[in-house]
């Protein structure tokens, strides 16, 4: 079997961003989008408010008249737009907040300043031109870019296409990833496990991973050791999805696999990467279809998804990825691999002006403990010093869903 080089993982996120452009847009209702990112600048086809609108309950007046006493000639109410109703000089009418000013009024008096009776109101204070009212456009002016391409649409995003009646909302797709996982060890859950066999952890963490990152799963389920069940999965893997994820079966075992027929099928990347966890991780494609590699050892394949497929899904889905990196100070004396960079899981808090990490105790690949709670993994170098002593400062990668 060839021996691949070993590369940064710098190197290997570049590259995995560079074999990534988003999918094609398609056009969903309004309700189908949250989450999604915008494949086109949206401009205001209206001002927002379309008229000058009250901020106040009060009495719509014009701000030049000098007469404290004003005559009620009706009232604009919220939803409930008068146009006949006119505001004349020693005239007033009363308005609710949210109503837009009736013809010739330009300014609104709250009615805690006025002293009122029967069809009358007096000015207690002289009122400015234009005070307690949103002009029209004030929010959003006709033409002007509301949204552009590639704002991801939350609450607030959503609610701006709603004030403008966007219905339909053209946004980029979402992957379809189909998941499986490798080796005559791995069993379904509920099935009974004979010595050296274990359930399949790997595909029910990667699934959540890859549904959280914005995806749909195919799930193909445990491929066993052989070549033709295999070839078999792969083929139908590529054929259904965007993007196909495995775990085991990375290494350079005889029972390994994989990484043949992805020689044989496609192009592969790079085949191995300066780190721990996830050495052996591989990034792949066979025709449009993108394939990630990862190691059987629980941490290491979700490790390895968090540095590199999730970063990929969201580039697919529009998104412009960029690592959060802090500098954080950790607690206690840090032992670390002297051979290669380690992804440390840590839990990072600010405290004192800075972060601090803790790490989540015993690291190995296949303490999937070490990664319950961690919001970061510490990015230590086998230079460092052994071990790091309490205080030192490390770089820190956000892994946290973005």
């Amino acid at each position: 079997m060839k021996v691949y080089p070993t590369i940064m993982p710098e190197e290997a996120l570049e590259i995995v961003l560079d074999q990534a452009q988003p999918l094609r847009s398609l056009t969903l209702p309004l309700t189908a989008v949250t989450g999604k990112v915008l494949a086109a600048d949206l401009y205001a086809p209206f001002d927002y408010p379309a008229l000058p609108t009250t901020t106040v309950d009060g009495f719509a007046v014009i701000a030049a008249d000098d007469s404290p006493r004003r005559q009620l000639v009706g009232e604009q109410l919220a939803g409930h737009y008068d146009a006949k109703l006119q505001v004349h000089p020693g005239e007033a009418a009363r308005i609710t907040t949210g109503a837009h000013l009736p013809a010739g009024a330009d300014a609104v008096v709250m009615w805690e300043d006025v002293v009122e009776k029967e069809d009358s109101i007096t000015l207690q204070k002289a009122v400015a031109v234009g005070e307690n009212v949103r002009p029209s456009g004030v929010d959003i002016a006709a033409g002007s870019l509301v949204l552009p391409a590639g704002s991801r649409l939350g609450p607030a995003e959503i609610g701006l296409l709603a004030m403008l009646d966007q219905q339909q909302v053209t946004v980029y797709g979402a992957p379809r990833v189909a998941l499986l996982s490798t080796g005559d060890e791995v069993r379904e859950l509920g099935e009974p496990l004979a010595p050296g066999q274990l359930w399949d952890a790997n595909r029910y963490a990667l699934q959540t991973a890859t549904v959280q990152a914005g995806a749909t799963v195919v799930d193909i389920g445990i491929v066993p050791d052989r070549e033709k069940v295999l070839d078999a999965r792969l083929t139908q893997a590529v054929k259904q999805a965007n993007v196909v994820i495995t775990s085991g079966g990375a290494s350079l075992g005889k029972r390994d696999l994989l990484k043949d027929w992805l020689a044989a099928h496609g192009t592969i990347h790079f085949g191995r990467v300066f780190q721990k966890p996830g050495k052996p991780m591989t990034f792949s494609t066979v025709e449009d279809t993108a394939i990630f590699t990862l190691p059987g050892n629980p941490v290491s394949a979700l490790v390895s998804f968090e540095l590199y497929v999730r970063p990929f899904l969201l580039k697919l889905q529009g998104y412009t990825f960029q690592r959060q990196v802090v500098q954080a100070t950790i607690a206690a004396p840090l032992k670390h691999a002297p051979d290669r960079i380690e992804f440390v899981r840590a839990k990072l808090r600010w405290q004192g002006g800075g972060y601090i990490a803790n790490t989540t105790g015993y690291q190995g690949s296949a303490r999937l403990l070490s990664l319950v709670g961690a919001n970061a993994v510490l990015r230590v170098p086998p230079d460092a010093e052994q071990p790091l002593p309490a205080g030192s400062i490390v770089d820190a990668w956000f892994i946290a869903p973005q």
